[in-house]
């Protein structure tokens, strides 16, 4: 009876929660009182005086007033306290400027009134509220000074010693900022970011939102969360203190997808840390991992490129990622993912599946024969053959971390492409013996027309989930800056639109 009375508690709080998310309420003082009840919180209003209303709402730590105008009918001011000896927690915006739709400037402004008072329900206020609600129920610190043993969090989870998450909270932007200085990390880190707790990671020189960094629940109740802290001596992630802990909370790091998808090898992290495999039909317009094998297998050789499909394992739109404890040692990783991914792999996707009336992917029902500029011709016999491995189903390519880890040791790794290049210019060196004796059989007009079919030669492209070359015009890999990358895509889209 217990356990369907517990399984009928829990479905019954997510139909809840759902419900306001889809309907949150407008904003109004009795509004948020119920809001605040619904998630537990004690609330009581005082009348300040004639003019001012306040509801105060608490639970172990967090205590917040809201300061009501009954004239007018608004929220006049929200102030945050917390119950502990951490009084430096952030609830206002960060330093990147952002406007209002009035353009008046956020930058700085305190995001519990905001949310408040700029948006015309209390869905903003009711996902910024779970937040700081999350941090109170799974902190585990000594309130009562009469308790030596510390407090266990409300939510059932196992606890010892002391771990505020409202200071990891605010520290652990500042740990990031440190690591991705001392590892040469172009990215910046904001703390709070348009009226939404947070810490988010952009671009270092032109601002783009690559991911967002938060506290979640933990699939599993028991999952311990330690206080892994940044050391600049040793440039390391470290838990100083193992007896301090708390457990059935997770730091999460979520991809922003909103203006570009980005697509991970299957295998590039455990599986135990995915928590959200993202959902690549989100967008009506959006292309799919599958589509985009599919394209590169089918009609990448198109305009001046003949494609080898070098990729050794699929791609899938992950999207969610637990990066507690010693997990955030991965976080540079997925983040130049994120990067090289947006790039230089789907800019090099996009050229290559340009329209047809830009490039034409010519004949490919002549045993798998494809030309640049339509159908082989009748001097095919200096057409190359359209060339393509299909993924591996058994992933052998090495992930960042096993790449990494090799470096470090001093041992050199080497990838289909390079294996395979003694064997390919042997092929290549027998191929141009048998066009030169070819040609000393044809006149003099055949072997100008000869000349003038090469000057339209496809180049070679090879195209893999982590390094990418144009014979020898240029290359560059998952492990190589910026600038290099920067490079390529010059001289590959510099090479695609030249005649």
């Amino acid at each position: 009876m217990t356990m369907a009375s517990d399984s009928y508690a829990v479905q019954l709080d997510e139909m809840i929660q759902l419900f306001q998310e889809y309907k949150s309420g407008s904003v109004t003082l009795d509004n948020i009182t119920k809001l605040c009840q619904t998630l537990g919180l004690e609330s009581f209003i005082d009348n300040i005086d004639a003019e001012t209303s306040r509801l105060s709402t608490a639970s172990k730590i967090i205590v917040i007033d809201i300061d009501f105008s009954k004239t007018i009918g608004r929220v006049k001011d929200v102030k945050l306290v917390l119950a502990s000896n951490f009084d430096n927690f952030n609830y206002f915006n960060g330093p990147v400027v952002q406007l209002n739709k009035d353009g008046t400037n956020k930058e700085g402004s305190n995001i519990l009134l905001n949310s408040l008072t700029q948006y015309p329900d209390l869905h903003q206020f009711h996902y910024n509220l779970k937040f700081l609600y999350l941090l109170d129920t799974f902190s585990s610190i000594n309130i009562d000074a009469n308790n030596s043993n510390g407090t266990n969090n409300s939510a059932g989870g196992e606890s010892s010693g002391e771990l505020d998450l409202f200071k990891y909270f605010t520290e652990l932007a500042q740990f990031l900022r440190q690591y991705f200085a001392d590892h040469g990390a172009p990215f910046k880190v904001v703390t709070n970011l348009d009226n939404k707790f947070g810490i988010y990671i952009f671009t270092q020189l032109s601002p783009v939102l690559l991911a967002k960094i938060t506290f979640e629940k933990s699939r599993d109740a028991q999952q311990r969360l330690y206080e892994y802290v940044y050391y600049e001596g040793n440039k390391e992630w470290i838990n100083e203190s193992p007896e301090n802990f708390t457990s059935g909370v997770s730091i999460v790091m979520e991809v922003n997808d909103e203006t570009n998808q980005t697509w991970f090898p299957q295998d590039y992290l455990p599986k135990e840390l995915v928590l959200d495999e993202g959902d690549s039909n989100t967008k009506s317009d959006a292309l799919s991992p599958n589509d985009f094998m599919t394209s590169i297998n089918v009609s990448a050789s198109r305009g001046k490129f003949k494609v080898m499909n070098d990729f050794t394992t699929q791609l899938v739109p992950l999207k969610k990622f637990d990066i507690s404890n010693d997990n955030t040692e991965l976080i540079i990783e997925i983040l130049k993912w994120i990067q090289w991914s947006r790039s230089v792999l789907y800019p090099i996707y996009e050229t290559l599946n340009a329209p047809e009336g830009e490039s034409t992917a010519g004949d490919a029902d002549k045993e798998g024969t494809v030309t640049a500029n339509g159908p082989q011709g009748k001097h095919g016999s200096v057409t190359t053959e359209h060339r393509k491995r299909r993924y591996s189903s058994k992933k052998t390519r090495s992930s960042v971390t096993e790449a990494n880890m090799l470096k470090e040791e001093g041992l050199q790794q080497f990838n289909l492409q390079e294996l395979m290049t003694d064997h390919d210019t042997d092929l290549n060196h027998q191929a141009t013996e048998r066009a030169n004796s070819d040609l000393l059989g044809v006149d003099k007009m055949q072997v100008d027309e000869q000349v003038i079919d090469d000057s339209d030669t496809t180049c070679q492209l090879i195209f893999s989930e982590d390094h990418v070359s144009l014979e020898n015009i240029a290359q560059c890999t998952l492990y190589d800056d910026m600038a290099k990358w920067d490079s390529f895509i010059e001289a590959f889209k510099a090479f695609s639109i030249s005649t």
